[in-house]
């Protein structure tokens, strides 16, 4: 099924009730089309998996799953680590009706916002 911006507005909704207020853990790049970003709710006492996937087709979700994590992190895995991790998640959003998440997280030093552009391969 194709990822489009009204199905993307209830997955946001989704999201955003599940993570807001959660603290990043980890973070990991297990495949160069996949990000995963583990964080602790505390609003249910549970840790969620979120999956980002750039492929074809582009996929964002909530899992219980723990990902198979390479021996050695990527570059950009380290950089995300580096300014992501133990951060608080503020707000899960979509500009408008677009294919993009935004999950503007908080550092006691900085904001960040990761943008998830959905767009498969445009």
């Amino acid at each position: 099924m194709a990822l489009d911006g009204l199905t993307l507005r209830g997955l946001v909704g989704e999201l955003a009730r599940a993570l807001v207020g959660g603290r990043v853990q980890q973070i990991h790049h297990p495949t160069p089309e996949a990000l995963v970003l583990r964080i602790w709710s505390p609003r249910d006492q549970a840790e969620h998996a979120l999956y980002l996937g750039f492929g074809e087709p582009p996929w964002c979700h909530l899992t219980q799953a723990k990902p198979d994590n390479p021996m050695t992190p990527s570059s950009f895995c380290m950089l995300l680590r580096k300014h992501l991790k133990n951060g608080f998640v503020d707000a899960v959003t979509q500009p408008e009706l677009e294919r993009i998440v935004d999950c503007t997280l908080r550092r006691p030093d900085a904001a960040y916002v990761l943008r998830a552009e959905l767009l498969g391969r445009h």
